[in-house]
Parts: C-alpha cells; sequence; structure tokens
C-alpha cells in the first residue's frame, strides 16, 4: 500500500464500476427501486477492496452531495477505519 496509514486520499468518481482502478474511485449505483449505493475502493492488505455502502434512505446517513460525497457514519472494513468527507477517505485517526 502506498498511501500513508494517515493521509486522507482523494475520492475519483467513476462513470462505471469497472472503471474502479484505485483507491478512492467511486460509483453511484442506483437500484430500480431509486436506492443509491457507493461503490468505493478502499485500503486493503494488498490490494483496494470495493465496498458497496447504501445511502440515504434506509441506509447510511450521507450529505446528498453525489460529487464530494460526505457519510457520517465510520465505515469498517477488514485492514481499514475511516470516513467519507467532502470527497476524501479519511482514516479514522487521520
Amino acid at each position: 500500500m502506498t498511501e500513508s496509514a494517515t493521509a486522507p486520499i482523494r475520492m475519483r468518481r467513476v462513470p462505471e464500476p469497472i472503471k474502479i482502478r484505485r483507491v478512492g474511485d467511486f460509483y453511484w449505483h442506483i437500484s430500480a427501486r431509486g436506492d443509491r449505493y457507493l461503490r468505493v475502493a478502499v485500503p486493503g492488505l494488498r490490494r483496494h477492496v470495493v465496498r458497496g455502502l447504501r445511502c440515504g434512505r434506509g441506509g447510511l446517513a450521507w450529505d446528498g452531495d453525489e460529487e464530494r460525497p460526505t457519510l457520517k457514519q465510520l465505515i469498517v472494513v477488514p485492514y481499514w477505519r475511516g470516513y467519507v468527507r467532502s470527497g476524501f477517505l479519511v482514516p479514522e485517526g487521520g
């Protein structure tokens, strides 16, 4: 992993999920019911891990910004814990 363990990582919106190639890349999936899922690459042990996070109605509290999203809750996945803040992945304690 080349990122510092505590440095924020700038997020980059991509047009389709297959374009997610590096940590910080994200894509909005909108279900047939209109539910929004943020698919974001977060740091992992050997490579990035893509997580699908339901946002808004019935999911994580989200500010509504699709370009520079902010989620209110801590994101916990294997090997990484942090926040999505104004278009950055911010490690817990960073």
